[in-house]
């Protein structure tokens, strides 16, 4: 998830000029950014099927979005792709915490006292 959403601030951010944005644009957008970023450590377990994602987001969108086709997002996916220039390597948490946890920094069954 903390890939999909970096993803998703890039394409917003970075060039906002990038896409008319609009409800049906967001979700296909969500839509892409969730599977590329699943796609992004090559374990096929994690990758959804946009027909799953599809029945989730027909489940907690309202009735007038429109959800997104297979070919749809095919072609998101190749445009997000040629945004980033195929670099999707962004460092995000979870990077950090294996890093962590690789070289016995942090210990997985370690209480860590978290101070206000």
């Amino acid at each position: 998830m903390y890939l999909a959403i970096e993803l998703l601030d890039r394409v917003f951010l970075a060039n906002p000029k990038f896409i008319d944005v609009n409800e049906n644009n967001l979700t296909l957008y969500q839509f892409s950014c969730i599977i590329l970023a699943s796609k992004h450590d090559e374990l096929d377990e994690n990758i959804p099927l946009i027909k799953d994602l599809s029945r989730y987001f027909t489940k907690i969108l309202p009735v007038n979005r429109q959800i997104p086709t297979f070919n749809e997002v095919i072609e998101c996916e190749r445009e997000l792709l040629l945004f980033f220039d195929w670099d999707l390597m962004i460092v995000i948490p979870p990077h950090f915490i294996r890093c962590f946890l690789s070289n016995g920094i942090v210990f997985e069954n370690e209480n860590i006292l978290i101070q206000n």
